[in-house]
């Protein structure tokens, strides 16, 4: 494994098979407002009147087009791992379901307060559709209803806290 310099103080991670090629260019960090860290460098597009785009290391270590399809999901969340064991490309929906929990009443994805029924809620959303899972008594169990639907539908993208 080796580190790559970007800015900010932040290092990304890559293999030492891609080591030459990705360290001829100068790499930033990219740190979105969801908190989430990567690492890009800029392209001049040929022919573009001056038009600069980034590319993604990521995207840049598998070898793939410039923009956002397919998708590259980072399996354990680090957006800076950019070592091919941490990279699979993935749909959009496979990369949402490998994401964390974002905000809500619990602290387990996919499961909310039903404050009407005064009980934990467990749903799921899958091509867009949202599931309902049922009420449970305990967050835990709502959690675990999650958990399982989540492995059902989305395998080895599923993403779930322990619980």
């Amino acid at each position: 494994m080796k580190t790559i310099p970007l800015s900010q103080g932040f290092v990304a991670l890559i293999d030492d098979e891609d080591f030459a090629r990705v360290s001829q260019y100068k790499w930033c960090a990219l740190v979105c407002k969801n908190g989430r860290i990567y690492a890009k460098r800029h392209y001049w597009v040929p022919g573009g009147k001056g038009k600069e785009k980034n590319i993604m290391m990521h995207r840049f270590i598998l070898g793939l087009p410039l923009g956002r399809k397919p998708d590259v999901d980072h399996e354990d969340h680090n957006g800076l791992n950019n070592q091919k064991h941490n990279l699979r490309v993935a749909t959009r929906q496979q990369n949402n379901a490998n994401q964390r929990k974002t905000r809500g009443t619990s602290q387990f994805k996919g499961v909310y307060w039903n404050k009407n029924a005064g009980k934990w809620q467990a749903q799921i959303k899958v091509n867009g559709v949202r599931h309902y899972l049922g009420l449970f008594t305990s967050e835990a169990k709502a959690a675990g209803a999650y958990a399982q639907a989540a492995v059902k539908y989305f395998g080895t993208f599923s993403y779930t806290e322990a619980i």
